[in-house]
């Protein structure tokens, strides 16, 4: 049976979440349960920060100008993943963590901290607006929600317990807005496998 988020023929679906929800986790179970679905679970940012040669994250939410530049090579990196994974042969869903919501909303976050008025940023408006036509491709988005049932695991460079819910709340925020709202799944998950 095709689930009800839209009915226009998609493949992606998109699990979103702030670092430490275990969309890692839930991507690795899916896909031993679940074989016939295509999962990929590729770091972008990791990538990114890597070819950028940041070795702390931190470093690039206290610049806006590097922010932008973060933000969009991500994005360039995903577009190129998920029109790949379009064009993958046969009709099954294909599972990724990251999504463009994630990316908008990270920004959206680093770049208030900044002092920046996003609504007034016509480059924060024209990576929204980018990110918005990339979500075109998802069939559905499953958000991964911050649950007591999943220890939070501090990494060196990472962003806080207190930045985490910060960056849900606002994934939260977007991901209600007009252009994500017919490919949201109404699914929360409490605890990962």
């Amino acid at each position: 049976m095709d689930p009800p988020f839209n009915t226009v023929n998609r493949r992606l679906v998109g699990i979103a979440g702030t670092h430490g929800t275990g969309k890692t986790t839930l991507i690795r179970a899916l896909s031993v349960r679940n074989p016939q679905y295509p999962t990929v679970d590729e770091s972008l940012s990791r990538n990114v920060q890597k070819e950028m040669g940041i070795t702390n994250m931190m470093d690039v939410t206290k610049d806006a100008a590097l922010l932008y530049d973060f933000g969009l090579r991500i994005l360039d990196a995903m577009e190129k993943r998920d029109a790949a994974l379009m064009e993958t042969p046969g009709d099954e869903y294909i599972i990724t963590t990251r999504t463009p919501a994630d990316m908008v909303a990270y920004l959206a976050l680093w770049l208030r901290r900044l002092g920046v008025e996003i609504h007034l940023s016509s480059q924060y408006l024209d990576f929204r607006a980018r990110c918005e036509k990339l979500a075109l491709r998802y069939r559905a988005y499953l958000i991964l929600s911050i649950d007591e049932a999943v220890p939070f695991v501090a990494e060196s460079g990472r962003a806080s317990e207190e930045s985490r819910r910060e960056q849900e709340a606002m994934l939260f925020r977007h991901i209600a807005t007009e252009a994500y709202k017919s490919q949201v799944a109404p699914l929360f998950i409490d605890a990962v496998p």
